[in-house]
Formats: C-alpha cells, structure tokens, sequence
C-alpha cells in the first residue's frame, strides 16, 4: 500500500478511532451521575478536603501565635483520615466496577435463569379442574 492509498484512507475513514486518546469523551455534569455516583463523589471531595486542610496545617507545624496564647493545630490526624478514607473508597469504587464486568454480569444473569427455572419447576399447570 502507498502513502498515497493510505492518506486517502484515512481521509475516507475519519471518523475511525485509531488510538485510546482519540475517544470522544463528553464532560460529565455532577448532576448528570446517579445517586450512588453523587455520595462517591461528595465523600472523596471531603477526604481530598481533609488532605488539603491536613497540609496546610501542617505548613504552620500545627502550632498558630495568637494574641495571649497558642494554638496547636493536628495536622498529622487529618493527613492520616484522609489516607484511610481515599483507600477505602478507591476499593470500594474498584469492588464496584468489578461487578459490572460483563462475566460478573453474566453469572448473576445465569445464577438468576437457574434460581427461576427451579422455582418455577414447582409452580403448578395453568389447567385446573374444579
């Protein structure tokens, strides 16, 4: 094939997608995402909110002058609760995705044919006799 040929295809072809990074992706609203989705969202928004707060803090070495006194500030606590809380949601969002893969799909949909067909198995004809 000529670099001719091959220009001409691709000009042909455009609207092919030829690398990851040509995927059209749409900017997705907040209040575009499902319920679930929202308070992922709004909990990892409060656990980056600690991170930051936790780092600021932690610029003063937690310790602020005041007029007549001095106020110690935790720092280390916030930075240490954030860690935990975006661990516990980055594996909680990975769980999640993981029963969307299509064979999790497939095996709830299996397990749920067989659960019907035995439940049915011992549901009587529809011909009754009086």
């Amino acid at each position: 094939m000529s670099a001719e040929d091959k220009n001409k295809c691709i000009q042909e072809c455009n609207d092919i997608i030829k690398y990851p990074s040509e995927v059209p992706v749409n900017k997705l609203d907040f209040c575009d995402l499902n319920d679930m989705s929202k308070i992922w969202v709004r909990k990892y928004l409060t656990a980056l909110s600690k991170e930051t707060l936790g780092r600021v803090r932690g610029k003063f070495s937690g310790a602020l002058k005041v007029p007549n006194a001095e106020v110690s500030m935790d720092a280390e606590t916030l930075l240490a609760e954030s860690k935990e809380e975006k661990a516990a949601l980055i594996s909680e969002l990975q769980a999640w995705l993981e029963t969307l893969q299509s064979d999790k799909v497939l095996e709830r949909r299996a397990a749920e044919a067989t659960n019907l067909n035995t439940t049915l198995k011992y549901v009587p004809n529809g011909i009754w006799a009086i």
